[in-house]
């Protein structure tokens, strides 16, 4: 989201202070973008973008409208450079506490409840991106692969020092 460029290519985010939060792969989803990142409480956004400390944050519609946001930030370029998703864990010390005739029937209630919630996810945007949209804001669907190569090469660099290339080549199969 930014106040007032209309950005409709990843060229347009040069320059542009993007709030994001405190969180090192945040700050370089943002810089990997061509932006410059500004970690900043969320509770200081809206009075950054009134007084222009920032030119936009990232985040989504539905927090945009909850917040009304687009009283102060007019333009809506949609990446989808982030999944929020939900996860269910528990330690190898809780499940052993578990009956074992039980655990089969919680994992398939864990997969069940992801799948159901994101079938969700674009019905919900659709519905608070229309509503922006009827405040006036400006709403730009940006591809996401115009974003990938820069990502691409993190991704590669990350998952050597990490030792994870499996990982890697497992998510992209």
């Amino acid at each position: 989201m930014t106040r007032s460029r209309d950005v409709r290519e990843p060229g347009q985010l040069a320059g542009l202070k993007i709030r994001t939060i405190q969180s090192p792969i945040y700050v370089k989803a943002v810089e990997l973008m061509g932006a410059s990142p500004t970690p900043m409480a969320f509770g200081e956004v809206y009075t950054s973008l009134q007084t222009g400390v920032i030119d936009g944050y990232e985040h989504d519609a539905s927090t945009t409208l909850q917040q009304r946001f687009y009283e102060v930030a007019g333009h809506m370029a949609r990446t989808r450079h982030i999944a929020g998703v939900l996860g269910f864990f528990a330690s190898s010390v809780g499940l052993a506490r578990i009956p074992r005739e039980f655990r089969a029937a919680i994992e398939q209630a864990a997969i069940d409840a992801a799948g159901e919630q994101r079938a969700m996810g674009p019905g919900e945007d659709a519905a608070a991106t229309e509503q922006l949209a009827s405040h006036g804001m400006t709403i730009r669907d940006i591809e996401g692969h115009l974003f990938q190569n820069a990502a691409e090469r993190l991704w590669i660099t990350e998952s050597r020092t990490l030792d994870a290339t499996q990982w890697l080549e497992a998510i992209r199969a």
